[in-house]
């Protein structure tokens, strides 16, 4: 019988999720990747759980062999991890377990429940999460060698830091999601207020470690055409988490600026490669494979939104 339950302090096998975890990160990013993961995991599990808008799930037989993170922001909550540990795969358990996380944040009134998992270990998603009502989208994970000449070319610093403009990059990045086809992935987009509430977050290191220089616009005619921000993903490997243009202007290489002026920055920060995601059959992952950006590993993503009345 699978037996799911919240949980409040981490299980005492948490050091069996972090290896096979960490593992799994050095296949994706290499060898540094796994090792500031494990240096780093089991203390910020510990602030996660203690954090009044995180809920925790674990699967228990013997001992925990599954565990499922969920954290709300306003009224959107994302499933940030899922993973079940080898020799329990097959049995259900991740569908158990989202089924309980589900309900509770259902339960708790979320207006949607966002769920973007990278395969650590073999799970069957799409069973339970369409069973429940959630779109699917596929996606990829791509990354490139930042010294690769394609993203190299062209003038450099044709962009500027964001500086104190939030303003005008949560302008873009909503007119950019605007009819876009996986708009519903992305709740910073919804309105400007929801995206000012994601540049806070950033700026704070939410989605990993920032300077300014990773947060860029360009700018052009008293206009902002288009916004990128970065973070780090792991000691050598950058991530974009957008990089948006005003609908009016795709295709006239807004887009192309962008990516390789915060490219500089990651290099000039010491990085060596720069991963991001894009939603599959999204017309960006040409102009992204044009830049040197290669398949990484696919991601499976999920969205639900209520019904509103």
């Amino acid at each position: 019988m699978i037996n799911i339950r919240k949980i409040n302090n981490l299980p005492s096998n948490i050091g069996a999720f972090i290896q096979e975890i960490g593992v799994a990160l050095a296949g994706m990013y290499g060898p540094a990747a796994e090792i500031a993961y494990r240096q780093a995991a089991k203390a910020s599990y510990n602030r996660l759980i203690r954090h009044p808008d995180v809920r925790v799930f674990a699967c228990d037989s013997d001992e925990t062999s599954g565990l499922l993170i969920s954290f709300v922001r306003r009224d959107i909550a994302h499933i940030t991890m899922l993973h079940v540990l080898e020799g329990d795969h097959g049995k259900g358990i991740e569908g158990a377990l989202l089924e309980a996380a589900i309900k509770d944040l259902r339960d708790r009134g979320m207006r949607a429940v966002i769920g973007e998992f990278v395969r650590y270990c073999p799970m069957d998603l799409e069973q339970p999460m369409t069973r429940l009502g959630f779109s699917k989208f596929d996606r990829q994970l791509m990354i490139a060698d930042l010294e690769d000449q394609r993203l190299m070319l062209g003038a450099p610093e044709e962009t500027s830091p964001c500086g104190n403009r939030d303003q005008l990059a949560a302008g873009v990045l909503v007119d950019a999601y605007d009819g876009h086809p996986s708009r519903s992935l992305h709740p910073e987009a919804q309105d400007e207020e929801s995206a000012l509430a994601f540049l806070e977050v950033f700026r704070a290191g939410g989605f990993g470690a920032m300077s300014l220089s990773l947060y860029r616009l360009h700018v052009a005619d008293d206009k902002c055409q288009g916004m990128v921000t970065g973070a780090e993903a792991a000691p050598d490997v950058g991530f974009i988490l957008h990089v948006a243009t005003m609908r009016s202007l795709h295709g006239k290489g807004v887009g192309t600026l962008l990516i390789r002026d915060v490219a500089a920055a990651f290099r000039d920060a010491g990085y060596r490669r720069i991963a991001l995601g894009v939603t599959c059959g999204n017309p960006a992952e040409r102009l992204y494979e044009r830049l040197g950006f290669e398949h990484l590993i696919p991601v499976e993503t999920y969205a639900w939104w209520a019904k509103q009345d």
